[in-house]
């Protein structure tokens, strides 16, 4: 329902029912000037016209809230006007007038759509009285469009500051994510330094100045790759906002945890033990291999950060569970086991949550990245720890490649998804 600029009631709690713009259509000109006259006083503005064919032009231009038209005009009856405004605008009020009670007529005229009928003669204040549940109507029509206005606002609003949220837990996952390459590339740095000053202040034989610059080309390489490394996760983050698996292809899985082991060497203290099992190269999965990275990545430091005894051990291995399932052979299964401290049974249920942390100064994000990423990918996770007893994280998907699927092998027994 539209009324003109000028008019336009106030909003408000309530929309009063004046203040609409009316179109008068009657071919008999003391009609149109008593109903003009009282719409006016009643506060409202008044469009006249002298048959159908010219209300209908009135109204394609100025769009009135309510047409009050006689039935039997010139060139243009009521009822054929009543159809052309509802072609036009269906919510439109459409009141008809008639000179003559037909029960026909009536009958018609209400299958068409009209909104009321007003028999002649009547006084100016039976007019209005008649035309009051049609301005009623309207200004329901107004609140309601209003409050679907404010509520569009709402959700725009709520939106926004959603995004904001989650731009800026993102921002601070980016943060905690390159810290880990940066930490790699700072490692490599103090161990070229050292490379370098020895060759400089000469205390080096011939041969050791040979293995200490193919030791250095292989740090620069290493560095590089860091580089690297930080120049994807910025890639990642400018693609925030697009679709699910947008840059998901087939990686060999083995390739994907070398990079996790190189990433994350600089973390892990002297004397921790690491068992490494990996996969065959041509062991493919589906993923981005940057995000599936981060996970594991994840999944390692905070293995690392938990451990607390000299010679504690941390696993990182990766087990086929065969069976065809669509154009995957099988499962695989990568597991971070750590034989740290562990988890209260308490707060096991949070710990894939944003900032949840129990470690003194930790920011909470590393699991729940690793959570992130392994679903953005299609794979399962899970964590099973008890207190005292380590924990031992899971990450599930379909692989290709790979051992054979045995004849008759059936789903693998493993746990529920997490």
């Amino acid at each position: 329902m539209k009324a003109s600029a000028q008019t336009h009631p106030p909003s408000g709690a309530c929309t009063p029912c004046a203040g609409f713009t009316v179109l008068v259509a009657d071919d008999e000109e003391s009609i149109r000037d008593v109903a003009q006259a009282a719409l006016e006083l009643d506060g409202h503005r008044v469009l006249a016209a002298r048959d159908g064919a010219e209300a209908l032009g009135l109204f394609r231009e100025h769009r009135p809230d309510v047409v009050v038209s006689d039935i039997r005009m010139p060139r243009m009856d009521g009822i054929t006007l009543l159809e052309q405004v509802r072609d036009l605008s269906p919510g439109t009020e459409v009141v008809l007038i008639t000179g003559f009670a037909d029960t026909t007529l009536v009958i018609d005229a209400l299958r068409r759509g009209a909104s009321n009928l007003i028999e002649k003669p009547f006084r100016p204040s039976e007019l209005i009285q008649q035309l009051q549940p049609s301005f009623l109507r309207c200004a329901l029509a107004l609140d309601a469009a209003r409050l679907r206005e404010e509520l569009e606002a709402g959700r725009k609003r709520l939106e926004l500051h959603q995004r904001m949220a989650t731009m800026g837990r993102l921002l601070a996952g980016l943060a905690h994510e390159i810290n880990n390459p940066l930490t790699f590339l700072k490692g490599n740095v103090e161990i070229l330094r050292h490379f370098l000053s020895r060759a400089v202040e000469g205390r080096e034989s011939e041969g050791q100045r040979g293995a200490g610059l193919r030791q250095t080309l292989a740090l620069l390489d290493d560095m590089e790759f860091g580089a690297r490394r930080i120049e994807e996760l910025v890639a990642a983050m400018r693609r925030f906002g697009s679709p699910v698996g947008s840059s998901r292809r087939l990686v060999a899985l083995r390739e994907v945890m070398d990079n996790c082991l190189k990433l994350t060497q600089a973390k892990r203290s002297p004397g921790t033990r690491l068992e490494v099992e990996r996969p065959g190269p041509q062991v493919l999965v589906d993923a981005d291999p940057v995000e599936l990275e981060s996970c594991f990545v994840n999944l390692l430091v905070n293995a690392y950060e938990a451990l607390q005894v000299q010679g504690a051990s941390v696993r990182f291995a990766a087990s086929l569970l065969p069976y065809a399932t669509g154009a995957f052979h099988g499962l695989v299964e990568v597991t971070v086991e750590d034989d740290g401290p562990g988890i209260p049974q308490g707060t096991v249920d949070e710990v894939f949550t944003p900032f949840f942390t129990r470690k003194q100064g930790g920011m909470g994000l590393g699991l729940s990245l690793a959570y992130e990423a392994a679903k953005r990918n299609g794979a399962q996770i899970e964590i099973h720890t008890a207190e005292g007893q380590g924990a031992r994280v899971v990450v599930r998907m379909p692989y290709r490649g790979g051992e054979e699927v045995p004849p008759g092998s059936g789903p693998p027994q493993a746990p529920g998804a997490g």
